[in-house]
């Protein structure tokens, strides 16, 4: 794996978005081992095929496994680059705050699989959480038989548009990474659903109801629950737009082109054409100069798109009653004016650096930005003016350098003191 890209993704599950590194696992003591579909399987899986109008794939295996074993089966243990990329995925969300500095995503993954219904293994399986590891498909309760239309659905995906190699050349583009994982959740949703004749969606709301998490999602930091529970229901809403404006065709087209958030975030721009722009490393004169003889080197880049940056505004906002929120209004739309983005992630011995160049539709759309973050990063931090930048150290030590809107560009750092951070957007000013 090279020093930009992000690890092959192993499975899709139903009711959590599928990890930057998951892989599968040897099968445990309370698992059925995966064997071939026959009989009432394969008639279920034409029928759901003939729904989601795509011919069904042979050599399906289907396999069971309990909630306590479920951990052993759906994470396994990583390569060592895919170990590597794991841990550079934690320090960004560390530097964004979705994760405290002593939290890990791999421990956040184990507590959330207890969210798992059932997955998709890219090994052609199709597996299923149940009470009883070795229950018999015929006992399925019309829960678990719900769970198996939905996986069915990612294995049609798969054989007709391989997401695996779609999910490796996206890289760490985290924008497209979600906006991905949007569709093809959305899409399995929706039909999930039209196969069983109930609604389309799993929340029966608009594309942000996803900002209210599950109550059994409590215990996992507020903006990993909302970057999981996006697909399904973001996802789903996007999906029946698309499909009521554009049909079957374009969303297939989506699967093999994945769609930045902010599409999946307004649907309204389907009909547009909208795409981001494209912003570069050559939109950061002196950064590498600058913090080269500080120890760091560039460890990933690419996009961060409107739904991680929202999802940063948004910090631990959680409140069931979010949409009353002002602070919530605010944030969504300080964001809405995303038009591109590009980040880098520099890595030393000790010492970490985020920064970001941000591109708005207008100029009037960054400074709402700007004045947004900023409330964020000064919220209860030490704060240091120093000419037209600004310093905010926060509670946990990490600091985030702000300046100024740059015309429709909003430019930050954040690092783990107050020297990366400074040297990061010290050279972009004066560029």
């Amino acid at each position: 794996m090279s020093e930009g890209k992000v690890p092959a993704t192993q499975a899709v599950a139903l009711l959590l978005l599928t990890p930057l590194v998951l892989a599968l696992a040897a099968c445990g003591g309370g698992t059925a081992e995966p064997r071939p579909i026959s009989g009432e399987m394969e008639e279920l899986l034409e029928e759901v095929a003939a729904v989601r109008q795509l011919e069904a794939p042979p050599d399906l295996r289907l396999g069971t496994v309990t909630p306590r074993d479920l951990p052993d089966v759906f994470l396994n243990d990583l390569t060592g680059p895919e170990e590597i990329g794991l841990g550079r995925q934690t320090r960004i969300y560390q530097l964004l705050g979705y994760l405290d500095e002593d939290e890990h995503l791999r421990d956040v993954w184990r507590s959330l699989t207890s969210s798992i219904a059932g997955f998709y293994s890219y090994e052609r399986v199709l597996w299923v959480v149940t009470e009883d590891g070795g229950v018999d498909p015929g006992d399925f309760s019309p829960d678990e038989r719900s769970v198996l239309v939905h996986e069915m659905i990612h294995s049609l995906q798969d054989h007709h548009f391989d997401l695996l190699s779609t999910y490796r050349n996206v890289g760490w583009n985290l924008d497209l990474y979600l906006g991905f994982g949007a569709v093809i959740e959305g899409d399995a949703t929706v039909h999930t659903a039209r196969f069983s004749g109930g609604p389309d969606s799993t929340a029966g709301g608009g594309a942000y109801e996803f900002l209210a998490a599950p109550s059994h999602m409590t215990d996992v930091p507020a903006p990993i629950a909302r970057e999981f529970w996006f697909p399904y229901v973001a996802g789903s809403a996007w999906a029946r737009e698309v499909l009521a404006t554009q049909g079957m065709a374009a969303l297939n087209t989506y699967l093999r082109l994945p769609p930045s958030t902010t599409v999946i975030l307004h649907p309204e721009l389907i009909a547009s054409g909208w795409q981001p722009e494209r912003l570069s490393s050559l939109d950061f004169p002196g950064l590498r100069a600058s913090v080269i003889p500080l120890g760091l080197q560039a460890a990933a880049w690419g996009s961060l798109g409107e739904f991680m940056l929202l999802n940063y505004l948004l910090g631990d906002a959680a409140s069931p009653d979010w949409r009353q929120d002002p602070w919530t209004r605010t944030a969504l739309e300080a964001a809405a004016g995303w038009a591109g983005d590009y980040y880098y992630l520099y890595g030393g011995v000790d010492e970490w650096l985020l920064v970001v160049r941000v591109r708005f539709v207008s100029e009037e759309d960054a400074h709402e930005f700007a004045a947004a973050q900023r409330a964020v990063a000064t919220d209860g931090a030490d704060v240091v003016e120093e000419g037209g930048l600004t310093l905010a150290r926060q509670v946990n030590g990490s600091v985030t350098a702000l300046l100024e809107p740059v015309g429709r560009d909003v430019i930050f750092a954040i690092g783990t003191n107050a020297e990366v951070a400074r040297a990061a957007v010290e050279p972009l000013v004066e560029g």
